[in-house]
């Protein structure tokens, strides 16, 4: 299907991009706008995030094509639409996540029609239900009728979608003359006065107003601040929680190494049709358990709730913002490894263990299921009655094996190295801001 149903994964696909873009780009002087449907909430779209990397001063061009160009994307010109560069990937270099997530990466100055059509385009469908509504049902009409088929439907979208478009960008210059219209009102002779009658009561309805707005503003700001501390509690807690969960996850992380080191040895030289016990328990343990206990899931709930009810604003300090946004993409990031992982445990070793595991010895070795593979390995729960053999042992292939478990081990080690190290890092950095501004223990 080209049309997809709405997924909030989409704008953590662009935090992700915008994280490696913003880290090449480091000290110039641009904004990274999400565009496109992948950028209205509830929109259906196809699952391609779109990205306006916007500059002001012309001469910055050069520097981000230079800096573009490091990291792996080539300029493919304008296609045709003035002020807004084309980029793509070069597929020269390697990086985890702007080689995974599909994106269309575009450099637009600051003045760009194309530029204001994007941005025009994506508030107004945020803030009109209706023209949401309309623009996805056409969307899908078109995709029907376009047969699925992406280069046919990309010609129907250019015909029909781009005048419904217009007629936002009018509805928008409509709304702007009408704002103005309120305020034009006809004046009326009243009589004469003086100036000091003039003076005196614009100097009270000044007083007025002024008193009130500062009551107003002091009950505000006592208001945001009580709410930025309670959510700034709750992060915390929700943080240090995560911190002491982590360490738990890599103790028994490092217990599926030192297993799969092991079997990589036994395959190595091992004779597949002898009796097995060490090799089968390990390859069970390290096969088979995926549980929170050796996958770490970050708590996100007060993050996620920061974000989408734009809570975050009650965090003042820029370097807190800063870090939470680190924190997010780092996030993001685990949840792209982790989902590797258990995609590789399922689609590559499963088959590897349906095939060669004895399950009545395995039950044996669960005690009926009163423990988990993990628990019986860690307490190397004796099996009495059934030896622990391979089952179809001339199907083994001693290369396969070893690669089998090789590759499950340097993924884990892929992600104790360099994924969770970065989360503990973000984590750390938003526990030290919010401990500093609101005076935590």
């Amino acid at each position: 299907m080209l049309i997809h149903p709405y997924s909030p994964d989409w704008n953590n696909h662009f935090e992700l991009i915008k994280a490696d873009l913003n880290q090449a780009l480091f000290g110039l002087d641009i904004i990274i706008e999400h565009v496109g449907s992948t950028a209205v909430p509830g929109l259906s779209a196809k699952p391609i995030i779109d990205i306006d990397i916007v500059y002001k001063d012309e001469s910055v061009f050069n520097q981000i094509k230079t800096a573009l160009e490091s990291i792996g994307y080539f300029h493919n010109g304008n296609q045709g639409i003035e002020d807004r560069e084309v980029f793509k990937r070069d597929g020269t270099s390697h990086n985890d996540v702007l080689d995974t997530i599909q994106h269309h990466l575009y450099v637009c100055s600051a003045e760009s029609p194309a530029l204001k059509r994007h941005l025009v385009t994506r508030d107004y469908l945020r803030n009109n239900e209706w023209a949401r509504a309309e623009y996805q049902q056409m969307k899908y009409d078109l995709a029907e009728q376009a047969g699925q088929d992406k280069k046919v439907y990309a010609s129907l979208k250019e015909e029909h979608i781009n005048p419904l478009i217009d007629q936002f960008y009018q509805n928008t210059e409509n709304d702007l003359t009408e704002t103005m219209e309120v305020h034009h009102h006809a004046h009326h002779d009243h009589g004469k006065k003086n100036w000091k009658s003039y003076f005196w009561e614009f100097f009270m309805l000044f007083l007025a107003v002024f008193c009130g707005f500062l009551a107003e503003y002091q009950l505000e700001h006592k208001i945001e601040n009580d709410r930025a501390k309670e959510l700034a509690k709750s992060l915390y807690t929700e943080l240090y929680e995560d911190s002491i969960r982590l360490n738990k996850v890599m103790e028994l992380r490092e217990e599926k190494e030192t297993a799969l080191k092991f079997l990589m040895q036994f395959f190595s030289k091992a004779d597949f049709k002898q009796e097995a016990d060490s090799a089968i328990r390990a390859m069970s343990f390290a096969y088979i358990t995926v549980s929170n206990r050796t996958i770490f899931e970050p708590s996100d709930g007060v993050l996620m709730q920061l974000q989408s009810s734009g809570s975050r604003r009650y965090f003042k300090k820029q370097a807190i913002q800063d870090a939470i946004s680190k924190l997010s993409a780092s996030i993001n990031f685990i949840r792209l490894r982790n989902e590797r992982e258990l995609l590789y445990m399922s689609n590559s070793l499963r088959a590897f263990y349906l095939k060669h595991l004895d399950y009545m010895w395995l039950e044996a070795f669960m005690n009926n299921g009163k423990l988990s593979v993990a628990d019986a390995y860690l307490k190397n729960n004796p099996v009495a009655n059934i030896k622990p053999f391979f089952k179809k042992p001339e199907q083994m292939d001693r290369d396969e094996s070893i690669n089998l478990a090789g590759n499950l081990l340097l993924m884990m080690r892929g992600i104790k190295l360099t994924t969770l190290p970065d989360y503990r890092y973000s984590a750390s950095l938003v526990m030290q801001q919010l401990r500093a501004e609101y005076h935590f223990e």
